[in-house]
């Protein structure tokens, strides 16, 4: 596999993961705690596609 597939095939999964956390993070059943660490999460999540997107949108997708 290249590496800007694989890039991409990350970055799509933490884009679902991060999305998870940051929905489950305003449910209202759970505790404060357990929904500022899901929000912490989906937050270093979302920095980290960011990140991920840089380095893929810099190197060639072959």
């Amino acid at each position: 596999m290249y590496h800007g597939f694989k890039f991409l095939l990350i970055t799509g999964l933490l884009i679902v993961l991060a999305a998870f956390c940051f929905v489950f993070s305003f449910d209202g059943r759970k505790t404060v705690k357990c929904r500022r660490i899901l929000l912490g999460i989906a937050v270093i999540l979302f920095i980290l596609i960011i990140f991920l997107v840089i380095r893929i949108l810099k190197s060639p997708l072959y």
